[in-house]
Order: C-alpha cells, then sequence, then structure tokens
C-alpha cells in the first residue's frame, strides 16, 4: 500500500505543472545568474550576511537586546528556509521514483525500494557534502542554543558571500582551474619548509632560547620563506644565518612563482569574466536590436542608434572589432552569429525585437537570417547583400527586408550627377546633425485628433511638414495613393482629409519641433 502511494506521489508531481513551476522558479532564484529576481535576492542575502555579523560583533562587549535577538532569530529562519530550498531543487526525488518504477516495469522486475532509497540518499548527500552546503550548514548551526559554544563559526556566514557574488566566484573558479600548479608549488614550498626547519632545529635547538621545540622552527620557516620575518626567532649561528639567507632567497622565488601563476590565470580568464557581465546586461535589456558585423556600416549605424537613445548589442567574430566596439562604450561580445545558443544568449527569444546582419560575406549572412529565423518567426530581420540577384534567397531564408548597399551608393552618385541640388537636399534631410529628420507617428489613440482634420492640426506651429498618411486601406481612389507591403500610402493629403485612429503619419520635421510635438499630443491625451 505505502509503496503505491509514494509511486502515485511521485507520478503526480512528475505531471504536476504546478510543482513543475514553482521548482523552476527557485532554482533560477537560488542559481541562475542571468535570472533578474536573482540579482535582488543575492543583494538582501548579502545584507543578511553583514547584519548576522554585526550582532556577533556587537554581543561580544555589550548585552543583546530582545530586539537585535528577534533580528537575528528571523534572520536564522532566512538562512535555514534557503538551505532548505537549495536542498529541495538540487535534484528530483520524484523522478528517481518514476524511473525506477518505469524500470521495473520494462524488464519485468521487483521494484527496491532500497535501492530507491540509497539512490535517493546518494544524491541528496553528493550536495550536503559539498563545500557550499558545508558553509550554509556550519551557518545555521552555531545558533542552537545546545550547542553554543559553536557561535564562533557563525563567523562562517561571510563565507556565504561566495553564493552571492559573481565576481569573487569566478576569480575562485580561476584558482580551481590552476589546481595541478598549486599543488606543486604547495609540494615544493612543503619540502623547503620541512629542510629548513629540521636544518635550523638541529643547529640552534641547544643555542637559541626563542626556540623550544621542532614546531617553533616550522613557524620560522613560514614566516622567512613569506618575506614577512616577524623577528620573534632570531639565527643565533652562522649556520642558521645562511640558512636564513637561502630561504629568504628561496622565498622571494615562490612569491615569483606563485604570483606569476595567478597573474597568468587572470589573464587567461578575464575576458570570459568581461563578457557574462556583458550578457547579464543583455538579459536586462528589452525591445534591443541584435547587430551582427561591427563592419564600416555597423560602427555609422551604432553611433545613429546611440543618438537615438536604441538599445542594441553587437556580435563579431573579430576580436579587435569587439575590442574596438567595446572602447566606444557598446555592448558586444565576440561570437558567431550562425550558431543558434549564441543567437539566444543575446535574446533573440527573449527581448530583441530586431537583428540586423552586415557580415561582408553572403553566405555567413544567409546562415545567420536562416538561424534567427528558426528561433523567432516574429523578429524582425534585416539584412545587407553585395548584389540584387541574392534578393530572393534572402527572403527565403527569412529575412524582413535586404538592401543593396553597393547599389545605394552607386544610385546616390548618379543622383549627384544628374541632379546635384536635389541630392544635396535629400543628403542634408538625412543627415541627423542637422537636426532635421523624418519620422512615422502612429495615431494609437484617437484624442488629440479626434474628428480633426489636416489643416486644424496646425502643424506649421510646431515647425512640421506632413509628407504622406500611412493606412491600411482608403475607401477612395486618388493618384497620390501607393500600395505598400501591407498598407497604402497617401502622400500630400488635403487640407480636409480626416486622420484617423491607427493611422501613421510620415513628418518632415525639426528634432526639437516634433519633440514638442509630441508632448502637446502627450499631454492632451492624459500622458
Amino acid at each position: 500500500m505505502l509503496k503505491k502511494i509514494i509511486i502515485n506521489i511521485a507520478y503526480f508531481l512528475n505531471s504536476s505543472d504546478r510543482y513543475t513551476s514553482y521548482k523552476l522558479f527557485f532554482k533560477k532564484l537560488l542559481n541562475d545568474r542571468t535570472y533578474s529576481p536573482k540579482i535582488i535576492f543575492d543583494f538582501f542575502m548579502i545584507i543578511l550576511v553583514f547584519i548576522s555579523v554585526w550582532i556577533l560583533l556587537w554581543e561580544v562587549k555589550n548585552p543583546i537586546g530582545k530586539h537585535l535577538n528577534s533580528i537575528e532569530f528571523i534572520i536564522l529562519i532566512i538562512f535555514i528556509l534557503e538551505y532548505l530550498a537549495r536542498f529541495w531543487v538540487f535534484s528530483d526525488i520524484h523522478k528517481i521514483v518514476s524511473d525506477a518504477h518505469n524500470e521495473s516495469k520494462l524488464f519485468n522486475t521487483e521494484l527496491s525500494f532500497s535501492r530507491i532509497l540509497y539512490l535517493i540518499v546518494k544524491d541528496k548527500l553528493s550536495y550536503i557534502t559539498s563545500p557550499l552546503a558545508i558553509i550554509d550548514l556550519l551557518a545555521i548551526t552555531p545558533d542552537y542554543r545546545a550547542i553554543r559554544f559553536l557561535r564562533i563559526f557563525r563567523i562562517f556566514r561571510l563565507f556565504k558571500l561566495l553564493r552571492y557574488t559573481i565576481s569573487v566566484n569566478e576569480f575562485l573558479k580561476i584558482l580551481v582551474d590552476k589546481k595541478f600548479e598549486f599543488y606543486t608549488l604547495g609540494i615544493i614550498i612543503g619540502f623547503i619548509t620541512f629542510i629548513s626547519s629540521s636544518v635550523l632545529y638541529i643547529f640552534e635547538a641547544n643555542i637559541n632560547s626563542s626556540i623550544d621545540n621542532f614546531f617553533d622552527t616550522i613557524y620560522w620557516s613560514i614566516v622567512t620563506i613569506s618575506t614577512v620575518g616577524f623577528g620573534d626567532i632570531t639565527p643565533k649561528t652562522v649556520e642558521g644565518k645562511i640558512v636564513t639567507i637561502i630561504l629568504i632567497l628561496t622565498g622571494i622565488g615562490v612569491i615569483s612563482f606563485s604570483t606569476s601563476i595567478i597573474i597568468s590565470a587572470f589573464n587567461d580568464k578575464i575576458y570570459e569574466l568581461k563578457e557574462n557581465k556583458i550578457k547579464a546586461k543583455v538579459n536586462l535589456l528589452d525591445n534591443h536590436i541584435v547587430i551582427c558585423g561591427f563592419s564600416y556600416v555597423g560602427k555609422i549605424l551604432a553611433k545613429k542608434l546611440e543618438d537615438n537613445k536604441k538599445d542594441f548589442l553587437i556580435l563579431d567574430n573579430n576580436q579587435t572589432k569587439v575590442q574596438e566596439a567595446q572602447a566606444l562604450g557598446y555592448l558586444a561580445f565576440k561570437a558567431d552569429a550562425t550558431i543558434s545558443s549564441i543567437l539566444l544568449q543575446s535574446g533573440i527569444n527573449s527581448g530583441a525585437n530586431t537583428l540586423i546582419s552586415l557580415v561582408s560575406d553572403e553566405i555567413i549572412n544567409i546562415y545567420i537570417v536562416l538561424t534567427a529565423r528558426s528561433l523567432n518567426k516574429n523578429i524582425k530581420i534585416i539584412s545587407v547583400i553585395n548584389n540584387r540577384q541574392s534578393h530572393n534567397k534572402f527572403k527565403l531564408a527569412g529575412a524582413n527586408e535586404v538592401f543593396y548597399p553597393f547599389e545605394m551608393v552607386s544610385s546616390f552618385i548618379n543622383q549627384y550627377i544628374n541632379q546635384s541640388i536635389a541630392f544635396d537636399a535629400i543628403y542634408n534631410i538625412l543627415d541627423t546633425t542637422n537636426n532635421v529628420m523624418i519620422n512615422d507617428f502612429n495615431v494609437l489613440d484617437i484624442g488629440f485628433f479626434d474628428n480633426k482634420e489636416v489643416k486644424e492640426i496646425d502643424f506649421f506651429k510646431y515647425k512640421i511638414v506632413l509628407l504622406a498618411i500611412v493606412r491600411n486601406n482608403f475607401d477612395f481612389k486618388s493618384s497620390y495613393i501607393y500600395k505598400l507591403k501591407n498598407n497604402y500610402v497617401y502622400f500630400n493629403p488635403p487640407q480636409e482629409f480626416k486622420i484617423e485612429k491607427n493611422d501613421i503619419l510620415i513628418l518632415f520635421s525639426h528634432t526639437k519641433g516634433y519633440l514638442y510635438f509630441k508632448n502637446i499630443i502627450g499631454k492632451k491625451n492624459g500622458k
């Protein structure tokens, strides 16, 4: 009967979406550094750790009051709950039970609950015996009054900061990666310490009053080899002084060797740390643009987006270009944008609204477009191509818009040769340094425009020229109406034309005039 109940509970939890979502939330909250709420949680826990240690120091010479005792109790409860939550999310007991049951049915064998218990205990023990879990346990154990002498171990709560500080954690991982070098260094230091301690003990034990036992010479060796030299133990014999000189010179070499290990380890990892920091910033972005390729066009585009206060991320496979982008203050990291995992990290499914592929190689460009479209069917994809013959390929691959930069430049040059004045006028409009711009304005709610004709808006007052109105369809025909992809555009609409909700106004204006216009409409609509 008990077996059946346990198996039913395991299958219920296995199929419960609510249980899975709760557990996933806590797992991300406790372990996922890319999860935004974890940043708040970590900051909160760091504050609790410092408060707890401050109370420990306060009660050394001061009686702990009722309020501080209550605060310490609340902190203890939070730490216990955190420990239990980490114990819970570390693994799934119900999956162990259900997998064992499925295996027994598959091979027609008896379900062994002793084996299931063994697997569960083994799995959970791997967490309990992990270094950070031991620190967590030491952080809560001292508060039990039955073992008050362990309260000094409350200082271990400071080590809990390793869980909540990403940088320190990463640097500790760096040192772990160099464990072979440090292990070798430790053996060398141990060997030198033992030899020098033995020699000094032989020559000085019966002469030097500062040396009572062998441990004193070990202490002297460690102090000397670290080049600290407290001076409380000073050799009296010539042989002892020679050993001291050799040990000091050896200590300089040991320190240099250990320093070089640490520096080389940090140099190897420093770029990865910077990249992780950038990725963490990307996770906080919303409605940003992903630019693949920091070419000359990419540099100009990035500058324009920065001027317009748009969030964007740059991906490039060239380290030099990435460093150049980072030097300009842009979010950028070295990556191959044809790889799905890279595009997912850039937020293509969680924040990005547009991907722009500016790689000079068309084959790579089309791979980027294909990968991006396979990951997100709704994201806007823009790509540049070198020749018009590739247009259909990129459209089939999933690009929303395709531009031909070389052909466009040729058209501009031809325009300049044949109609230089008209070209200068258009060029000055496109050049945003002149504070003249073309904007599209969405009439999302009618408010300010309610039943108004074009002449009633008085665009001239805001130093704005209405070039055109874009609408899903017009209920009349005109030679000024042209079909776009999904809409119709009405150029130079007459003064009697009425503006409707969801119209898009194409406006030519001075930057300040446009901002003033938007501000007035916002106030009229109560926004």
